[in-house]
């Protein structure tokens, strides 16, 4: 950066610091404008993360590619999730997050749209002040349904295998073996609030609608556009 880009950069920093973003006369746009040229003044930089080997065997967690946003973690050891059970996945690492960070754990997306494994807590948080091992709560939402085959299969998903072995029915029990990537953890800022007990809140567009109030079709459309009257009648007319 040239002399003269690092005074602009130092004057409009000076400026930011002394704008009040909580002015009632400042509209979103012009909020989110300047939360923008924050964040360019205060561009994102590799955060140091502390890994802690728990067991021999675990594996540090791993960027599949260059700027992905989660990290893979793997599973320490093997561990059989039966239908309708759920089951910790150990990491065999702890972790020491910087301040003010937290590791958000996510599923796989090749786990979620093939398995019917599932992150039970999702995201799950790890805290900074957490030191302990990491685990991954999984969900194994799956039933046993009658399958029409006489042989005993292994079907492997992303590296975790689902057995057919009940003669003529599915066993959807799931086995993750060690070594195998389970979900992935994301670095994000976290922001602390402080409480305050008020008697009145701000007014609002929305109030106190919730719960499906805003509807699940888009307002601008006619019932003429329903295809029969006989659907129509199936889906509320009014929102909540």
């Amino acid at each position: 950066m040239s002399g003269r880009q690092t005074k602009s950069a130092e004057a409009l920093a000076r400026f930011l610091a002394d704008m009040d973003l909580g002015s009632p006369k400042m509209d979103d746009d012009y909020s989110l404008r300047l939360a923008e040229a924050r964040a360019l003044l205060n561009p994102p930089s590799k955060q140091r993360v502390k890994i802690r080997k728990l067991h021999p065997d675990a594996i540090i967690p791993t960027y599949a590619h260059e700027g992905d946003a989660g990290a893979d973690l793997y599973a320490v050891e093997d561990t059989v999730i039966e239908p309708g059970d759920t089951a910790v996945i150990k990491t065999g690492i702890s972790v020491e997050l910087p301040a003010g960070y937290e590791w958000q754990i996510r599923p796989r997306s090749g786990i979620s749209a093939r398995t019917k494994l599932r992150v039970a807590n999702a995201p799950g948080t790890v805290d900074f002040g957490f030191k302990g091992e990491v685990g991954v709560i999984m969900d194994n939402v799956a039933q046993d349904h009658d399958f029409p085959t006489t042989e005993d299969i292994v079907l492997y998903t992303d590296g975790i295998s689902s057995r057919m072995a009940k003669d003529d029915e599915v066993d959807c029990s799931y086995h993750i073996r060690k070594g195998e990537r389970i979900a992935q953890a994301i670095l994000a800022p976290v922001a602390s609030a402080t409480f305050v007990e008020v008697d009145t809140l701000d007014e609002s567009d929305r109030g106190e609608g919730g719960y499906g109030s805003s509807g699940v079709r888009n307002t601008e459309e006619s019932e003429d556009n329903w295809p029969d009257e006989e659907l129509a009648d199936k889906f509320e007319r009014e929102d909540d």
